[in-house]
Parts: C-alpha cells; structure tokens; sequence
C-alpha cells in the first residue's frame, strides 16, 4: 500500500532534522529521539537509533495509550513524548536531545523551575515559550516520567536537568525551529552567566584574593587562553587577578561546549 504524501512529508522531515542535529554537534550516538503525531497515531524513533543515520523505516507506531502497534521497539523515553501529546492538542511534534548548551545551562544555580531562561532577548518566548527545569532522575525511569507529567502543564518547553531539552511543537520543522532557538539562546546565555564565566559582572568570585588564588595554580591554562583569545601582548598584571581569572572560565566553557 502506498504511504500517503503527508505521512511521506513528515517522515522526510523528521529525518531532515535528525540528521541536521546530528551533523552540527546537536547531539551524539544513540542519545536523541524524536515523535510525530499523524492520523490518531504517534511516531516515535525507534530504540538505538541515531539521528545521523535515521531513516524512514526507523520509526515505531504507538497509539495515544502507548500502545506499541508496528515498526521496531520505541525509544525507552517515550513517556516524555506522549506526557505532552495529552497535554495539549496543539502539539503535533517532540525532540528531544542531549545538546550541550541545555546540559550545562541546567547546573547553573537558582534557577526559576517554571520559567528557567532569561528573556534578555524576546525570540525564545515569541517562538516556544517558558522552559521549566525537571529536576534530575535517573533516564527511562518511572520516576523520570513521573516527574515530567507533573511539571509539564506549568511550561510551554523543558530542560532535564544534567540530561537535556524536550521541546514540542506545532509540526516537526517547528518544534527543530523552537530547539534550535533555545541552544542559541542558551550560548548566548552561558557566557555572559556570572556563575559560569563571571564575564558579565568581571569577576566569577567578587574577590580578587579568591580570584588570585584561582590563577596561582592555572597559569599554565592563562596562557592557552591568552593564545586561543589572540591576547598574548595583554598585561595580565595590569588587567588584574579577577580579569585573568574570567578569560580562563571563557576558555574552558569553549572547550567544554
């Protein structure tokens, strides 16, 4: 039997975005997954796969109760996936990743659980929405599960902490454009945040004895930073202990990310 061309659209994009995702760092390995919704039915990527090899064939059928009706074993998170398919009717597409700028945006301290980014910029509110932060457990679990549906209602996006986005959407191209917003957002965020960098305020410590401190033990990493920032000529005295210790915070979120 033939497959219908809508199904046919949704399925060439959903591999279009994996495999975008993939090749830009977005995500790794067998890490990702990723559903649709078409015709009373859930399309889920299926357990092991890769976003930079997905197919079209690599998709598992699943009934709004879960039920597992064709294609090969579901992604072991496809709770998270059906949680917002009940929340809201609108949502016709979920990705979720293990990007990096999400994974280190969600250790930084005292963060708002419902609302969990910053609206410095409006885009990310315009296109998603608040982004709550799920509270860490353990992935595939129940109990991971249990406590994504009992936040999902309060925010339109989430971030598992030390784990990952899940964002929805009104189709697959609009829930990869909202999860391309929020890592952009995100390294945006991440080097100006004064519990990662200190870059904003100048300082990571408000202490130039702590900040001394800091760099007694890296001036082998001031130098690698000084070089990867094309500052070698800087007077580092000059510039002071607090300024020397930001640049190397900057140079080790780069590597990091």
């Amino acid at each position: 039997m033939e497959m219908d061309k809508e199904l046919e659209q949704k399925l060439e994009d959903a591999v279009w975005a994996a495999h975008s995702l993939f090749e830009r760092g977005k995500t790794s390995g067998s890490s990702a997954n990723m559903s649709f919704y078409h015709e009373g039915k859930i399309y889920v990527s299926a357990s092991g796969t890769c976003f930079g090899t997905l197919t079209k064939e690599d998709f598992s059928v699943l009934l709004p109760d879960g039920t597992h009706i064709s294609g090969r074993k579901p992604s072991k998170e496809w709770p998270l996936h059906l949680s917002l398919y009940e929340k809201s009717e609108n949502v016709k597409a979920v990705i979720h990743t293990h990007s990096p700028y999400s994974i280190l945006w969600s250790f930084v301290p005292d963060l708002n659980e419902t609302d969990c980014i910053p609206d410095h910029t409006p885009y990310l509110k315009m296109k998603l929405g608040t982004v709550g932060l799920i509270p860490y457990e353990k992935p595939g679990t129940p109990e991971l599960f249990a406590a994504f549906r009992g936040r999902a209602a309060a925010s339109d996006g989430y971030l598992l902490k030390a784990h990952g986005p899940v964002v929805p959407g009104k189709s697959v191209m609009d829930a990869f454009y909202c999860l391309e917003e929020l890592e952009e957002k995100l390294n945006d965020e991440l080097w100006t945040e004064d519990s990662v960098t200190g870059n904003t305020s100048g300082s990571y410590y408000c202490n130039a004895y702590k900040a001394e401190e800091s760099i007694a033990h890296n001036w082998g990493l001031l130098e690698e930073a000084l070089d990867e920032f094309g500052q070698n000529n800087i007077n580092v005295i000059e510039k002071g202990a607090e300024w020397a210790d930001v640049t190397i915070r900057c140079y080790l979120l780069g590597l990091a990310i």
